[in-house]
């Protein structure tokens, strides 16, 4: 292992300047403090192995305090560019993901002897751009992989932003997407993260844990806390309207994150979520960008004839069940019977069961509905139509 490591710094420090803005002995002794930190099998060694980026121009969303960029370059990409606007090229911080994993938060930052800003100098195939995504232009697609570890949750805009992305990527590239999943036990990004940091006297943190900041959704600061709050499968609707998505894996809390603390009365006070996003920690997804530019039908016309287009089958309960065209985006749709508008429209599946009185949900490729008086649709010689938000009626 440790000839492994020598031989990766040989091959990052083959990749720098000559001459050197910075003493090559203490380029050596950075690279070699970043090995020691847990950036290796933190972020290098899964980025690579995830994308296979050898030979290719990477580009990382998101990048923060990059201080693992060189090593990129030491296993094969062409270029790396990170993009981050709040990155702090003066910093001499850096994450220690030894003491991090460990619980050791007094002991997690570190000082090295250069600044970042010192340390990436050293390699011209490296560029930081201190801008928004979406402001980044390049006159056309340039890169071959692209990675937001940690990002989308924190997007302004996601459906635009992740567009600008695939917009900067080359037919066929590659991107890698690690989600920090809100309505997970630690997705409100702020103390505890660990039930060994819960203090229950503390009422900011009882304010958090145990999903309250789940429950009281409706006091939480989406600008101050920098969270966008999307759920998985809006997310996912997103992703694949502009990627391929070929992998993805839903990664759930370990006991000390609070995979365990989910009580009946809890569960019940979440009636409107599903299990996978308030027990998934992390969501990953591989995907690829298409040939194609638009990946949805040439034309999905702005009112859908819910009767017609497919057979209405009884689901469960009140809930009937009706297969749709594909490109109808729950986002972009509304449920109405006989013209008056239905909801609400992103309900769970158990209390359209249940509860019916027009709850419906738009889940991937099926319409999950109920009628207003919780009648047969298939009998009540209403019309179903799902009309686009800011569309024309019919």
């Amino acid at each position: 292992m440790l000839n492994e490591y020598n031989d990766l710094i040989e091959r990052t420090i083959n990749r720098a300047k000559n001459p050197l803005p910075i003493n090559e002995s203490c380029l050596r002794d950075v690279l070699e403090k970043i090995i020691k930190y847990g950036y290796l099998n933190a972020i290098v060694d899964f980025i690579s192995t995830s994308l296979q980026i050898s030979d290719g121009c990477l580009l990382d969303v998101g990048c923060g305090s990059c201080w693992s960029a060189p090593f990129f370059l030491g296993r094969g990409a062409k270029c790396y560019h990170g993009v981050d606007v709040m990155t702090d090229l003066s910093t001499r911080t850096i994450l220690d993901y030894r003491a991090f994993s460990a619980g050791r938060y007094k002991e997690m930052y570190q000082e090295l002897p250069v600044s970042l800003n010192d340390l990436l100098s050293c390699f011209p195939d490296i560029q930081i751009i201190k801008k928004h995504i979406r402001e980044v232009e390049l006159g056309g697609a340039c890169y071959d992989h692209v990675v937001m570890l940690n990002v989308t949750e924190h997007l302004e805009q996601p459906r635009e932003d992740l567009a600008h992305v695939a917009s900067l990527m080359n037919t066929d590239g590659h991107i890698l997407i690690n989600h920090h999943n809100y309505y997970c036990w630690t997705g409100h990004h702020d103390q505890p993260q660990a039930l060994a940091e819960y203090d229950p006297e503390d009422i900011p943190m009882g304010e958090l844990a145990d999903w309250n900041h789940v429950i009281n959704l409706d006091f939480f600061d989406k600008k101050t806390s920098g969270l966008n709050l999307i759920r998985l499968h809006e997310l996912l609707d997103i992703l694949t309207t502009y990627f391929c998505i070929y992998r993805i894996e839903k990664i759930p809390p370990a006991p000390e994150r609070g995979r365990n603390r989910m009580t009946p009365e809890i569960r019940k006070a979440l009636a409107k979520y599903y299990d996978d996003e308030l027990f998934t920690e992390m969501l990953r997804c591989w995907g690829t960008k298409p040939a194609s530019k638009d990946l949805r039908p040439p034309h999905v016309q702005d009112v859908i004839p819910v009767n017609r287009i497919s057979r209405i089958q009884s689901y469960r309960g009140h809930c009937f069940q009706v297969a749709i065209p594909l490109g109808v985006v729950a986002t972009e749709f509304f449920l109405c019977e006989d013209d008056r508008p239905l909801g609400p429209g992103d309900s769970a599946g158990m209390e359209i069961i249940d509860n019916g009185r027009g709850r419906y949900l738009i889940w991937g490729r099926f319409l999950y509905f109920s009628t207003s008086d919780n009648s047969d649709p298939t009998a009540n010689g209403r019309q179903y139509t799902l009309q686009r938000v800011n569309g024309s009626r019919q």
